[in-house]
């Protein structure tokens, strides 16, 4: 549920930036893939989105070309991106499709649930994005690599 959740939340704030008229205008495309590990081996669930510069024109027929520097604004996404997995997450608990064991059961606990939520919209979210700096083909191999506890880094 929580992982279907990030892949939605992502795809909903870029579809609303790329459709809006003020940034391209259009149908973004993409790709994500979700990371379960940080570098340092930690747990650290995130996803990494692959983006064109651009998106298709409503019609169809016409590609539109991203302006200079970033594709969308990253602090913008961000709160978008909070706002839409954070509620997702909210409608989710109401109709009771997640499950809490271990150290996080007491968050089955509607008020526990309730100020967890609060204490996620408390913070500013980080959404970081780049240019591929060494292409395509670097990025797409190093999203491909098996990074989990116990592998070997390729």
């Amino acid at each position: 549920m929580v992982y279907g959740l990030l892949f939605r939340a992502a795809r909903e704030t870029l579809a609303a930036f790329g459709d809006d008229p003020r940034h391209l205008g259009g149908e973004v495309g993409g790709l994500a893939i979700l990371h379960t590990w940080g570098q340092t081996l930690v747990q650290h669930l995130h996803l990494h989105c692959v983006v064109p510069g651009g998106a298709l024109a409503r019609d169809g027929g016409r590609w539109l070309s991203a302006k200079r520097g970033f594709l969308f604004p990253v602090r913008a996404l961000a709160r978008v991106f909070r706002g839409k997995y954070l509620a997702g997450l909210r409608r989710a608990f109401d109709r009771g499709a997640l499950r809490f064991a271990g150290s996080v059961a007491g968050l089955a606990d509607p008020t526990a649930f309730g100020q967890f939520l609060a204490q996620l919209w408390a913070h500013d979210w980080v959404v970081y994005a780049k240019p591929p700096l060494g292409g395509p083909t670097q990025v797409l191999e190093y999203l491909g690599r098996d990074h989990a506890p116990g592998r070997h880094l390729q």
